[in-house]
């Protein structure tokens, strides 16, 4: 036990009154005159006899309640074993978690939110300190702690629902992060949400907080959950002779509808209605509409697919995406034509009228080399000797950003290779190895499973490679730079990947047709081929659509951003020139050199279409909110609660118990209030006391 005024203990010397009272009494004798002793001289006398204690009872009564006024004016209280943070009686700090989420757009959820906060805010103290955190899937403090009401207030009006998705951990562990910077007050999280299950579902990590933080949940969901959207679409291509033509299959979904009933699916191409069809929504489940088939227009083509029906959340009823009839990369096979060694090369790259790429070949030995700028990659395929002017167009390509795939045959020639392509080849040719009856088939021995390469493999396929036998190869000796990406089981490097100035390099040591191995022969070999492609000249897939919150690379907004960051990035000086971002709101993003180079990416804030020109160049974005934000059910409050651990403060430090402070002796003794029970008692000590004397005093007087 503690005492918030320990010096009023010193009154309890007090308790010697009582007692002293009770062993000092006065006895009066009778006195009896004789008529002998009047003349008799009065001689005093002193006599001694042990004093004992009367009435016991009264005695303990009137100790024990001086002994309690003591107590209660000392001002007692208990303190628990691990002393929490420093705490205040007046002041404390408040962490406004307020959910911004694509979820609260839905009917009037997000204004009952800022209805809510703005209650928080006026229930402040005049000494209290609050910041207001706005979350979705990332979280932004809006203001410092110290903010005047009315700047709160201001805030809370302006906010606007993003149309990002739902996660809660991190919006808590900021909570948690702000509040440990205010140890000297009491500390809050007022959490105003919808609570979406998706938000929760997410949620793969423990979520930690103090173990003094007060949480309150205010769930602002309302009954009404019932909505319709348009979840993700598959785009495919199918070959034509002419324009590809392109199918759309759409999945709309409905989540707890209490009035299912008819709807329209509309499919637009640049502003223009092509197809619409009719569909029937139940209460719960997905519904597939497949589209006809149509023809995609030359360059870039703004689609969208629109459902018609009444629900409180519009902006998931529309999936915008982008289509863009690239031309494809035109690839240069160099070959010998008597070698005829190109036939199944040629046919993996250009197998089908949906490859991204077109193979022309050219025989090495027929006089002038093509012209390289149109090309994305050159292919070397088993060549016996290269003329020096070929040597140095093929480092001149190159360097300038154009990729090079060697893949070596029974007709090359080492020493050639090595002498003419010095500044190209990633390693250094040796001997020669052939299988004889001496000497083995090789298998392949090291593949890396997740390299670009090979990432598009399963294991089945992984196993197609390995179990290829080799009968030739040429030894090497990769350069420092260099990087072996297949081995074969005696350690001889298979594949190797180098760069020459902006360009890179891949040296397959083994042969691409029948001569080495039957590789040709197995369903790997095409993607095997593409892959290595695509790897070379930095191939990327187009894509249709993103989600919002991604943060995409500038390639990905428009390859003529890339291509300028190159420009900027080996330049001394900075362009003029600055481009811009037209967002689907209207809205204008400049951006200059010193921004391209700071940061290559941009972050999709919102659903529709993202606009950009670069050197007359228009390209197109298209962006949509996370179909899981469209599922409105919601976990109830008490089961995130429940599941929040609470972090134990330490309770030593340099080995002995952690010091309270009056602040927090303050805190102790107020919850408390031990003082009034004491109080109490001492009274009701003091009226007994009361009767038990008048009774003892009247016995007294009787007798």
């Amino acid at each position: 036990m503690h005492f918030l005024n320990p010096l009023f203990l010193l009154a309890s010397i007090g308790v010697i009154g009582p007692i002293v009272l009770h062993l000092v009494r006065k006895e009066e004798s009778q006195k009896v005159p004789f008529s002998s002793l009047m003349f008799v001289t009065r001689m005093p006398k002193r006599s001694w006899r042990r004093q004992k204690l009367q009435h016991l009872l009264l005695l303990m009564l009137r100790v024990a309640a001086l002994l309690l006024l003591v107590l209660a004016f000392a001002r007692p209280f208990f303190t628990s074993r691990v002393p929490v943070p420093i705490q205040s009686l007046k002041n404390k700090f408040v962490v406004i978690l307020l959910d911004n989420s694509f979820s609260m757009r839905f009917g009037d959820r997000f204004e009952k939110a800022k209805k809510q906060a703005l209650q928080l805010v006026s229930r402040l103290g005049h000494g209290d300190s609050v910041q207001i955190v706005a979350f979705s899937d990332t979280s932004q403090v809006l203001n410092s702690p110290r903010a005047e009401r009315g700047v709160l207030e201001s805030l809370i009006d302006g906010l606007r629902p993003s149309y990002r998705k739902t996660s809660y951990t991190q919006a808590l562990k900021l909570a948690n992060q702000l509040l440990a910077s205010a140890p000297d007050e009491l500390r809050e999280i007022d959490w105003i949400s919808d609570f979406q299950e998706s938000g929760w579902k997410d949620t793969q990590e423990e979520i930690t907080l103090g173990e003094d933080i007060r949480i309150q949940a205010y769930d602002i969901s309302g009954v009404d959950v019932g909505n319709a959207a348009v979840g993700q679409i598959q785009i495919s291509e199918i070959p034509n002779q002419e324009n590809p033509l392109v199918r759309v299959l759409a999945g709309v979904p409905s989540y707890g509808l209490k009035a299912p009933g008819l709807a329209t699916l509309k499919l637009e191409l640049n502003g223009k209605l092509l197809q619409e069809k009719q569909l029937s929504l139940e209460s719960n489940g997905s519904k597939p509409v497949e589209f006809e088939t149509f023809s995609l227009p030359p360059g870039v083509s703004a689609g969208k697919v629109q459902l018609n029906f009444p629900d409180p959340l519009p902006a998931d009823n529309v999936f915008h995406f982008a289509l863009n009839s690239h031309k494809k990369l035109k690839l240069l096979l160099l070959g010998e034509k008597q070698a005829n060694n190109n036939f199944y090369l040629a046919k993996a790259l250009a197998a089908s009228s949906v490859s991204p790429f077109t193979v022309e070949v050219q025989d090495l030995k027929s006089g002038n080399l093509a012209d390289l700028t149109p090309f994305a990659a050159i292919l070397l395929n088993n060549i016996e000797t290269i003329p020096p002017r070929v040597a140095s167009s093929l480092y001149g390509f190159v360097s300038n950003g154009g990729g090079i795939i060697l893949v070596l045959g029974n007709r090359v020639k080492s020493n050639d290779f090595n002498a003419q392509l010095e500044k190209i080849l990633p390693a250094q040719l040796g001997y020669k190895y052939s299988a004889s009856e001496t000497k083995k088939e090789q298998f392949i021995g090291e593949m890396p499973k997740h390299h670009p390469i090979f990432d598009v493999f399963d294991t089945v396929h992984h196993s197609y490679f390995l179990t290829t036998p080799f009968s030739g190869y040429f030894h090497s000796t990769p350069r420092s730079a260099s990087h072996v990406l297949i081995k074969l089981e005696d350690g001889s490097p298979l594949l190797i990947e180098g760069t020459v100035g902006k360009g890179r390099t891949l040296l397959f040591t083994s042969s691409l047709n029948m001569d080495w191995n039957d590789l040709p022969l197995k369903s790997v070999f095409l993607p095997f081929c593409q892959q290595l492609v695509k790897y070379c000249v930095g191939f990327e897939e187009s894509q249709s659509a993103f989600m919002v919150g991604e943060v995409i690379p500038l390639s990905k907004l428009n390859p003529f951003l890339d291509k300028a960051l190159n420009k900027i990035s080996n330049s001394s000086g900075s362009f003029s020139q600055s481009w811009k971002v037209l967002n689907p709101s209207g809205e204008k993003t400049d951006l200059n050199d010193k921004d391209l180079i700071k940061s290559p990416f941009f972050t999709l804030e919102e659903p529709g279409f993202y606009q950009t020109t670069v050197h007359n160049f228009k390209n197109l974005v298209a962006a949509n909110v996370d179909p899981a934000e469209s599922d409105l059910r919601k976990v109830e409050p008490q089961r995130i609660l429940s599941s929040i651990r609470r972090q134990v403060g330490e309770t030593r430090a340099s080995g002995r118990l952690l010091e309270a402070t009056m602040d927090q002796h303050l805190a102790w003794e107020g919850r408390q209030r031990l003082w009034w029970f004491l109080l109490l008692l001492a009274l009701m000590i003091l009226l007994v006391e009361s009767f038990v004397a008048n009774r003892y005093y009247k016995n007294t007087a009787e007798m």
